[in-house]
């Protein structure tokens, strides 16, 4: 399932493409994919899902987090599991609840316990403390 990126810096994407001396066409060959797509990254036309960004920024060196706009403190759980590029259905998983109840979870709908904070954190390589924060962040 492709997801959407959200809060994608097209602009720092460009900047490491360029550091690292791709074109549209080699980075976008080496990842499976066409230059018009990577283009269309860099002009704000699409955003990348996860998956393919994650590809893409393994085949340039960095972390997808690099071109993810997340000013710190402003971290939603989304945010969070955009991160540490975990689907929602993963997390719900994780939780042993439905997706729903887990689209409810990140909108701050349903109450966040300390037994789905733990699991969160260790699911998103985050600490305890920035879930709780970034579950307050929604309601």
């Amino acid at each position: 399932m492709s997801r959407s990126l959200v809060k994608f810096n097209a602009q720092r994407f460009k900047e490491i493409r360029l550091e690292k001396g791709h074109t549209y066409a080699s980075l976008a060959r080496a990842a499976g994919m066409s230059p018009g797509t990577v283009r269309h990254w860099e002009q704000g036309r699409y955003i990348p899902s996860l998956e393919s960004l994650a590809i893409v920024m393994d085949i340039l060196g960095h972390s997808p987090a690099e071109v993810m706009d997340i000013p710190i403190g402003t971290a939603t759980l989304a945010d969070l599991r955009n991160l540490s590029l975990c689907t929602s259905q993963e997390a719900a998983d994780a939780l042993g609840i439905t997706l729903g109840g887990y689209s409810n979870l990140e909108r701050g709908y349903a109450s966040l316990t300390d037994d789905r904070i733990a699991i969160l954190a260790t699911l998103f390589g985050v600490s305890e403390l920035e879930i709780a924060r970034a579950w307050a962040r929604a309601k």
